[in-house]
């Protein structure tokens, strides 16, 4: 199996109409041109590069997208992310076409592996080590063998940048355990593979709608938050609810707690006062929910974790997402209710706005420590 089959080429069109498949597209020349017209916050979005998909997504309705000159449709709306050409697999910088997977990695067929995704900006991989600390976390809980430092992976996905002339963007890791389990191969193969891919950064909207979705999530089960590569029940939910008009979906667990979205963590404000899940919930431990309970006094704030059930969010004053790729985004309808403030609430913009600056001091120092070491 190669790599290439999760990145099928496109002609500007859903790779089978299924939700979360990545895919490689190429705007013509005067496609660029038009994509380069587009509103200012759709550009930030969806950042152009001279070889690669002006755009991070496509996606099954036209509702959703740009017809461009060529015939072909570029997206705006939630969808399908889009990698990029360069991809880094074990020991190798490769063209993706040349990345190989074989059907004997047992990992790889039965989902045991782990994956986080970064979010890119200035060039460099914000909060890495938050992110590289759940790796080893979720390492640990699966029994999963740790064989990459977080330094050594950090170097190699330097790499993909550079090789993919991404400076906004995002990338992810996958670490895949190939030797667990049966239906394994006598292939000569290491006992993880890493692998390395960036995209561009998805649009989103300013405020989003959620669908709610019953045992969306198990909170008893021993790998309860823990980001694996067996993601059907995500992107299965998450599909379902984009078919439905909305834009995600709230999970709730078997006790029908708010657990979380399927790649965002929840937030209710209530007079001035913001509370989120509690991992116990079954929600995994984001790293852009573990940077907001450590900056909200910065807006004034603070957050803490409680139990929460639908009437909560029904109830609330301000209800808002985050994830990676999103940072804060206000929710303005759940289940066709529609929220108090319309997705537009002042705790929500004054802990978007603390997350920004947060963001921009971590990568200014990285950049002026990276500057440092060059002038020394």
């Amino acid at each position: 199996m190669a790599v290439k089959e999760f990145a099928q080429q496109s002609e500007g069109r859903p790779a089978g109409g299924r939700a979360g498949h990545w895919s490689i597209a190429r705007p013509q020349t005067q496609d660029r041109e038009i994509v380069r017209a587009w509103p200012a916050r759709l550009r930030r979005a969806a950042p152009l590069r001279e070889r690669t998909c002006a755009s991070a997504e496509i996606f099954e309705s036209g509702a959703n997208s740009v017809q461009l000159s060529s015939g072909k449709n570029f997206p705006i709306g939630t969808g399908e992310r889009v990698i990029h050409r360069n991809v880094f697999h074990n020991e190798e910088l490769l063209e993706i076409e040349k990345a190989r997977w074989s059907p004997g990695q047992a990992g790889l067929i039965c989902g045991w592996g782990l994956f986080t995704t970064v979010r890119i900006t200035q060039g460099e991989a914000f909060a890495y080590e938050r992110h590289w600390r759940r790796l080893e976390k979720d390492a640990a809980l699966t029994r999963l063998p740790l064989t990459y430092s977080g330094a050594k992976v950090r170097v190699h996905l330097q790499e993909v940048l550079r090789a993919n002339k991404v400076t906004e963007g995002c990338a992810r890791i996958y670490l895949i355990w190939n030797t667990v389990g049966n239906w394994k191969s006598d292939e000569n193969m290491p006992d993880v593979d890493l692998l390395i891919t960036t995209a561009d950064l998805p649009h989103h909207p300013e405020s989003v709608r959620l669908a709610v979705r019953e045992q969306g999530r198990h909170a008893a089960s021993p790998l309860a938050g823990v980001k694996t590569i067996s993601w059907l029940n995500s992107v299965w939910a998450v599909g379902e609810a984009h078919r439905e008009g909305f834009d995600e979906v709230v999970l709730l667990n078997e006790r029908g707690e708010v657990s979380e979205c399927t790649a965002a963590n929840i937030f209710v404000v209530k007079k001035d006062r913001v509370v989120t899940p509690p991992l116990s919930s079954g929600c995994l431990e984001g790293v852009t929910r573990g940077v907001l309970m450590e900056i909200a006094p910065d807006a004034g704030t603070s957050v803490t974790e409680q139990t929460l059930r639908l009437e909560d969010l029904y109830g609330a004053d301000e209800v808002f997402i985050t994830s990676t790729n999103r940072n804060v985004i206000g929710v303005r309808e759940i289940a066709g209710r529609p929220m108090a403030n319309g997705g537009k609430g002042e705790i929500t913009r004054k802990l978007d706005e603390a997350f920004d600056a947060f963001m921009e001091d971590y990568v200014g120092r990285r950049l002026a420590a990276r500057t440092g070491k060059a002038e020394g």
